[in-house]
C-alpha cells in the first residue's frame, strides 16, 4: 500500500507589485510580510516620481529589479524592502531627511535593520 504524497497547496498570487518582484516571492509568500514589501514598494514609486534613468526607464525600475534580485534569492521581507528604498533618501528630494528616515524605519523595523541585514548577508554573514 503506497502512501499518497500531500499536494502543496496553491501559490498564492500577490496583487499590488511589479510581476517579476511577485511572481519571485509567490514561491515563499508565506514567510514574508507582503503588505510592509507592497508598502515599501508604493513609496519607492512616491519618492521616484517623475525621475528617469538614462534609458528612459521610470527609476523605480531599478529598485524594482534590485528587489526582485533578492526575491529570487528568497531573502526576508527586510532585504526586500531595503532593495526597494534604497535609493529614496540619496536620489529623492523628500519634504525633509528626517522624513525618509522615520517612514524607512517603520518600513524595516529600525531605520538602519534592512540595509544592514542586506550588507551583512553580501558578505556572508547570518543574520
Amino acid at each position: 500500500m503506497a502512501l499518497a504524497t500531500p499536494t502543496p497547496g496553491p501559490t498564492p498570487t500577490i496583487r499590488g507589485l511589479p510581476r517579476p518582484l511577485a511572481r519571485a516571492m509567490e514561491a515563499y509568500a508565506d514567510r514574508l510580510d507582503v503588505d510592509k514589501i507592497r508598502e515599501a514598494y508604493e513609496a519607492a514609486v512616491e519618492a521616484h516620481a517623475g525621475q528617469r534613468r538614462a534609458s528612459g526607464e521610470e527609476y523605480v525600475s531599478h529598485t524594482v529589479e534590485v528587489a526582485t534580485i533578492l526575491a529570487t534569492l528568497r531573502l526576508d521581507s527586510a532585504s526586500i524592502i531595503a532593495g526597494l528604498i534604497h535609493d529614496t533618501v540619496e536620489d529623492t528630494v523628500p519634504t525633509s531627511h528626517g522624513s525618509w528616515r522615520a517612514r524607512r524605519g517603520s518600513l524595516t523595523g529600525s531605520t538602519e535593520e534592512g540595509s544592514d541585514a542586506m550588507v551583512a548577508r553580501s558578505h556572508g554573514v547570518a543574520v
